[in-house]
């Protein structure tokens, strides 16, 4: 079984859904599964874009994080530039 998600709906959707689930014979939670699941089964993805990311791609392939903490670190060990 999933972990349980929530979802925050306003009062007249959660409603609404609750009517349009019980019209389909369906409980709250299944009627939002088969939604996402119709949304799902009728997405295609961008022309291009990859499906899966790597996590590598995700990850700076320089040192840009070093410097910039480098630099925060030096400019913490100074006295504060009164022309700033």
């Amino acid at each position: 079984m999933d972990p349980p998600v929530q979802v925050s709906l306003g009062p007249e959707r959660q409603r609404r859904a609750r009517r349009r689930a019980a019209e389909r014979g369906l409980t709250f939670s299944a009627y939002i599964a088969w939604l996402v699941d119709e949304d799902l089964d009728s997405w295609t993805p961008a022309p291009g874009a990859p499906a899966v990311v790597p996590v590598e791609a995700e990850l700076p392939t320089d040192h840009q994080g070093t410097y910039i903490g480098e630099a925060v670190a030096a400019r913490m060990n100074k006295p504060p530039d009164p022309e700033a």
